[in-house]
């Protein structure tokens, strides 16, 4: 069993940007979780939680949205992602999966699902233009990750909206390691 979730920085209100993402894990057989480590690496402003997609072959992602260290603004920021490769005991050091495409909304959240064959797919809110809200699928695979828009939301407001899509959507991967998802 993997867990995540957002760490607090105590009473240092100038700390807040930098509060931790925590991960744990609970083994086969253990009788309490690993030590909790910080995945937040050099980021910054994390918002809108993150998400954690495992598979059956050991394969762990944890994702969530933040700006690279000493940015704050929507326009710098990136989905990042920390891979495992062992059920969670150690992870990789953060990479961004848009940073061609930066310019998350900071309030919305984002979900990931990770295949069997290991292709990682994350749902998000973009915020393209001050009124740009639409959806964004990135899907990632060893040394590539491709973010394709999925709709158009107008809107000159961050919307502070949930993705749900795993529990009011139907998503699935086909054999052939397409994904698909069905709104």
């Amino acid at each position: 069993m993997q867990v995540i979730w957002n760490g607090n920085t105590g009473t240092k209100p100038e700390a807040e940007a930098r509060a931790p993402l925590l991960h744990a894990r609970l083994v086969q057989g253990a009788k309490a979780f690993s030590i909790q480590q910080n995945l937040s690496d050099d980021t910054t402003a994390r918002d809108g939680g993150a998400s954690i997609a495992a598979n059956q072959q050991g394969r762990v992602a944890v994702v969530w949205h933040a700006a690279p260290a000493g940015q704050q603004d929507e326009n710098a920021r990136r989905v990042w992602v920390q891979w495992s490769d062992n059920d969670g005991a150690t992870f990789s050091a953060a990479t961004p999966l848009n940073n061609k495409q930066p310019r998350v909304c900071a309030c919305c959240s984002l979900r990931a699902y990770l295949s069997a064959d290991g292709t990682l797919s994350v749902l998000y809110r973009a915020a393209m233009t001050p009124a740009d809200r639409g959806r964004w699928l990135i899907t990632s695979t060893p040394g590539q990750s491709t973010p394709a828009k999925l709709d158009d939301w107008r809107i000159a407001a961050c919307p502070m909206g949930k993705l749900p899509v795993w529990s009011y959507a139907a998503a699935y991967a086909r054999p052939d390691g397409v994904f698909t998802i069905l709104f």
